[in-house]
């Protein structure tokens, strides 16, 4: 059976929670950007605070390779070359472990055409 990756961090953030009468657990905020270069800037999301989960997507229109920004880790990377057109997905996760920078960048091995997220995903708080 598949999962996915929202579904299995969030089991992973009730698992460590603190037992409470209600959580709040869901995403906020928001930050994307394009671009038609090798590298990608996205900003992080207004809100963002520690302990969240911040999800980072990227997608091109190539098989060029994609290096995260240090502190990310790389959860899945896929490939479709259907029709000889090449499109790339690969997403990324970080916990914010305090202060963040005002945004992060994914180097691109080639210039290409390039669209990427990041959605940072509340941390399990007390209601």
């Amino acid at each position: 059976m598949r999962h996915s990756l929202p579904s299995i961090l969030l089991l992973l953030c009730l698992l460590q929670a603190p037992p409470a009468a209600a959580l709040l657990v869901g995403f906020h905020e928001q930050a994307s950007n394009g671009a038609n270069a090798n590298r990608i800037t996205v900003n992080v999301p207004a809100g963002t605070r520690t302990n969240d989960v911040m999800l980072a997507g990227v997608t091109l229109r190539s098989n060029a390779t994609v290096t995260a920004p240090g502190g990310w880790t790389q959860v899945l990377n896929t490939l479709n070359t259907a029709g000889g057109n090449s499109l790339r997905t690969v997403l990324f996760y970080r916990v914010v472990i305090g202060a963040e920078p005002a945004s992060y960048t994914w180097n691109l091995s080639a210039s290409v055409r390039t669209a990427a997220i990041i959605l940072p995903q509340v941390s399990p708080r007390p209601a």
